[in-house]
């Protein structure tokens, strides 16, 4: 029997130790630059040095309020904004991402507290556990800056380049150097398409896109060597009334070396492809400044091109 008591005491205390132990590690813990340690639970937002998605760390602000679109630049007027939320990630397991030097963790679990900004309540019916995603850090809580910046980079639409040759693309001609010459005009000159500026907002939050053609890039369709080429000049139409030489594309120009059409493939054609890339900078409510963020491809332009061989004739 005093065995079995034994047995049994030590049972129970197994017990007791392995529920403490489990209830400790369920207690959220703050995310806070003096480690682990903070109190969740004494109104610190839980500030955390925490490079990366947010900026500024774990604490990151938004509104409940729909992303709001419009042309042109600068934050359009969107009614009532509502307040301002503050929320933090808190750390849920004492084992994960302590040191901010790593940051929040893709797919770990955190506790996020929400309050509104001047306030020490709780709001947003946080806390909350949830999994950390980059992509959607406050499951759809709040609308965040990061949002708002990628929501006004979509907005952008990229137009495909007015592109035509010289000659024409139904009379090129092997040997001949094909030129190719831009045929969108601004002010009456020959342009690149230039999308129009696009902004995105919500509450206070807000942020414009813009974007500048950079280059473009050839593809003369006929598989050989030096038939694909970038070029970053802009190019009028030919002028017969004005010199040749002159005229002459310092790169956007290409010489066919084999017809497409001939006695073996009658009636063939080749496909010019045209394509611009534009530099993506973006104005935000964070950052006012002119901030290059991406490299973007617009919409491709195709031509259906007949090349032809001719023949000598000699007397």
């Amino acid at each position: 029997m005093g065995g079995g008591g034994a047995n049994m005491r030590r049972t129970w205390i197994s017990i007791l130790i392995a529920s403490i132990a489990l209830i400790g590690l369920q207690t959220p813990t703050a995310l806070a630059e003096g480690g682990a340690d903070s109190d969740p639970g004494d109104g610190d937002p839980g500030v955390s040095g925490v490079e990366g998605y947010f900026e500024g760390g774990g604490v990151f602000a938004g509104y409940q309020t729909p992303i709001v679109h419009s042309d042109g630049p600068g934050r359009p007027a969107t009614g009532g904004d509502g307040p301002k939320y503050l929320c933090s990630f808190f750390i849920w397991d004492d084992g994960v991402g302590t040191d901010p030097a790593y940051g929040l963790i893709p797919g770990h679990y955190y506790v996020l507290r929400c309050h509104v900004e001047g306030e020490d309540e709780l709001a947003l019916n946080t806390p909350i556990i949830l999994p950390y995603n980059p992509a959607n850090p406050d499951g759809n809580l709040i609308v965040t800056q990061p949002e708002v910046d990628q929501a006004a980079r979509n907005d952008l639409e990229f137009d495909a380049p007015g592109i035509e040759t010289s000659p024409p693309v139904d009379k090129l001609v092997v040997g001949f150097e094909t030129w190719f010459h831009n045929a969108d005009t601004i002010d009456g000159r020959p342009a690149l398409p230039v999308p129009t500026a696009k902004t995105a907002s919500a509450g206070l939050l807000w942020a414009t896109a813009t974007a500048q053609p950079a280059f473009t890039d050839f593809d003369a369709g006929d598989d050989q060597p030096d038939s694909v080429f970038t070029c970053d000049e802009v190019v009028a139409p030919f002028d017969r009334y004005i010199d040749l030489e002159s005229q002459r594309p310092d790169c956007a120009r290409y010489a066919y070396q084999y017809s497409s059409n001939n006695d073996e493939t009658p009636g063939a054609t080749y496909t010019i492809t045209a394509v611009v890339s534009y530099a993506v900078y973006l104005q935000t409510s964070a950052n006012p400044n002119l901030v290059f963020q991406e490299e973007l491809q617009g919409d491709t332009t195709e031509l259906i091109a007949t090349v032809t061989q001719l023949q000598a004739v000699i007397n």
